[in-house]
């Protein structure tokens, strides 16, 4: 497998900002876990949440639900930020619509959703990654299961639909070709 690649992450200082007024924050990290990600978020107060999303995912396909339960171990309201990585182009979109509903009951108003998604139209292999957060602007994807599928290319608009009960705070296109996504979900949007 190929080694790991850096690449900026630009909305985590925004998260931070609009973030630091909470007395206990809580953050799902939906990615592979990894501890240096728990210190980082631990030292800036945030209570966090890991779920190995999308190995979990990927090891049911052979037999999944016919409406899958996701996350139904939290309560509503639960998070004030989340971590989706890009877990979305490994899913079916169908899961993925699912997922996303999810997520926005589980968010608490006012919250913040961070996703990736790859630019690449080509197929290609994709790997189930490990986000390492270096600093607050830095990260480094590191390879740790191959999928044996090619990635749901999504274009921008079809983002825009998948997260349409949301609102795009920040979007970046990275030199790598990573497109990163701050989503907010309005406090006045009731659950």
């Amino acid at each position: 497998s190929e080694p790991g690649t850096k690449s900026p992450l630009r909305t985590l200082d925004f998260f931070f900002e609009n973030t630091s007024h909470l007395e206990h924050p809580t953050l799902l990290d939906m990615g592979s876990a990894c501890n240096s990600n728990i210190r980082f978020f631990g030292l800036k107060g945030f209570k966090i949440y890991v779920e190995d999303f999308l190995s979990d995912y990927l090891n049911s396909v052979e037999d999944p639900p016919s409406e899958p339960g996701f996350l139904q171990n939290y309560s509503l309201s639960s998070f004030d930020g989340i971590l989706c990585w890009d877990i979305f182009e490994a899913m079916k979109p169908e899961d993925a619509r699912i997922l996303i509903q999810r997520l926005f009951v589980l968010l608490k108003g006012g919250g913040y959703i961070i996703a990736l998604f790859d630019a690449r139209e080509k197929p290609h292999t994709k790997y189930v990654m490990r986000h390492k957060i270096i600093d607050q602007e830095m990260v480094i994807h590191e390879p740790v299961q191959e999928i044996p599928f090619t990635s749901c290319h999504y274009k921008n608009r079809e983002i825009m639909q998948l997260f349409c009960q949301f609102e795009v705070v920040k979007s970046y296109y990275h030199k790598n070709r990573l497109r990163e996504y701050l989503f907010q979900k309005l406090s006045s949007t009731i659950s």
